[in-house]
């Protein structure tokens, strides 16, 4: 029965002997109790009263019995080394924590918890968007559940399912390919490309378009006759000249001295 209210038990029979007890009070209440034992009388109803008083201190929880929650802070999948990041943890939508990491390692410890704190506790903790344009930062959230029990001497909590996440940030390179493409968008300078004459004018640097008055007189050189004596087919070349010269003056002496003693025939 919850405080404040009651509950009725109807039809039991004069005479009956009953006694009345609670249970699942805190143990750190003290209770006291009116007509909780007794006999039921005839056409009579009989009031029971439990009273409980909570004490004044309770021990705190120990912060070693893990109730501190734990995350690892990276940058380009490597441990951040001498990086700043803001990091909240919230409960119940709420933030209630905010810290800083300390190179790699981020840490909340959670308050110290009292017999008010019974039962499950819900957090999430997430990064804060430091408004860095080089850094891409991690958009991710991470759920923990804290249950917190009362042995009845001392507090005590523990991280259900206990993890430490990965929050990882990244350097932010911006993309160059989308540079070009506006740039192409430009029909003014897409169009002057290709129209430029430049590539057909290559065309008069072949040889055998250019002007052949520069090329042609180097090959026709005259050729030196004087006869070298250390180039053998070239002294050769010069015997049959004259071989054939001297026989070309012997054939022509000797038609000369046959027309000369020709018998002349006269009409």
């Amino acid at each position: 029965v919850e405080a404040g209210k009651s509950v009725s038990i109807d039809n039991i029979a004069a005479g009956t002997e009953y006694t009345v007890t609670e249970q699942g009070a805190h143990n750190s209440c003290t209770t006291t109790s009116t007509n909780d034992t007794g006999v039921i009388t005839a056409n009579q109803s009989t009031a029971v009263t439990f009273t409980n008083t909570y004490n004044t201190y309770v021990p705190p929880v120990d912060t070693s019995a893990g109730v501190s929650i734990k995350a690892i802070k990276m940058m380009d999948n490597e441990e951040a080394q001498g990086k700043d990041f803001t990091f909240e943890l919230l409960e119940n939508g709420e933030v209630i924590k905010t810290v800083h990491n300390k190179d790699s390692k981020i840490s909340f410890n959670l308050r110290y918890y009292t017999w008010r704190d019974t039962g499950i506790h819900y957090y999430t903790i997430r990064e804060v968007n430091g408004g860095d344009s080089n850094i891409l930062y991690d958009t991710n959230e991470f759920d923990f559940e804290v249950e917190v029990t009362n042995d009845g001497e001392m507090m005590h909590a523990r991280i259900i399912d206990n993890y430490q996440p990965i929050f990882n940030n990244y350097t932010y390179i911006p993309e160059e390919s989308s540079e070009p493409s506006a740039s192409s968008s430009e029909p003014s300078e897409s169009v002057i490309e290709p129209s430029e004459p430049s590539e057909p004018v290559i065309e008069p640097s072949e040889p055998s378009e250019p002007a052949p008055s520069e090329p042609e007189p180097e090959e026709v050189k005259p050729i030196d006759k004087t006869p070298q004596t250390s180039d053998e087919s070239n002294l050769a070349f010069w015997l049959v000249i004259m071989g054939a010269s001297a026989l070309g003056l012997i054939v022509a002496l000797v038609f000369e001295k046959k027309n000369r003693y020709q018998p002349k025939h006269y009409r």
